[in-house]
């Protein structure tokens, strides 16, 4: 009687804790409260920078302000350890899209554009060495939930997944499950995830982007669902 009273008592105490109490944030993109260019603001951060930003982009109060006017800019970060798929991870990001370029399409290589996307890169390479990557992407000419890969040559195992294609400048909040994801379209076990790239880009399609980024973050969370 006192072992089931026991196992009763653990059960119950199991269901009382929220499920956010059991989340551990594994990474996070932190933004600096002072006002201040990107340029200076990456000189102290360990992030490798592919394309140097825009002089016009800033950092202010935890936010990020990006822009391309026919360009394509990207910040490439890589995590002090890579992250394992025995963390079910979790990213959590909130971004507002000021301006897109209209006639982007991340379905067309010569019209492959977006006002705001976050590649996700694993420890595992095609024959063109480049890693298998989910892109959860702000989407103009492709529908929220649209999900389907790079028609680029040697980018065929770069899948973009649609988060959404509002207009309508609101702040998008977007929880997404990596291992899910991952799983949906490359049928295996996920991988290690090595880190990420932040792009804003309209160099393909002729227009313009403006994006403000509020938050990015990746947590561990009790199961895979």
């Amino acid at each position: 009687m006192i072992e089931k009273t026991t196992i009763l008592l653990a059960w119950l105490l199991l269901v009382a804790i929220h499920p956010a109490q059991l989340q551990t944030t594994l990474w996070e993109f932190e933004l600096p409260t002072d006002r201040t260019t990107v340029r200076k603001w990456l000189g102290t951060k360990a992030y490798e920078i592919n394309r140097s930003p825009a002089a016009d982009w800033a950092v202010d109060a935890e936010k990020l302000t990006m822009s391309s006017d026919d360009a394509s800019y990207e910040i490439k970060i890589e995590f002090p350890q890579n992250i394992s798929s025995a963390d079910n991870p979790v990213i959590e990001f909130k971004y507002k899209v000021l301006e897109a370029p209209a006639e982007a399409n991340l379905r067309l290589g010569n019209l492959e554009d977006s006002a705001f996307r976050i590649y996700l890169g694993f420890d595992k390479l095609n024959w063109c060495r480049v890693p298998n990557s989910i892109v959860y992407a702000h989407g103009s000419s492709n529908s929220t939930g649209a999900r389907f890969n790079s028609g680029r040559f040697c980018l065929g195992n770069v899948y973009f997944h649609i988060v959404n294609d509002s207009t309508s400048n609101d702040w998008i909040s977007v929880r997404k499950n990596i291992y899910l994801d991952y799983e949906s379209v490359f049928r295996g076990k996920l991988p290690e995830l090595m880190g990420l790239m932040i792009k804003t880009d309209s160099n393909n399609s002729g227009g313009k982007s403006r994006v403000m980024l509020n938050s990015i973050r990746i947590i561990s969370t009790p199961t895979k669902q």
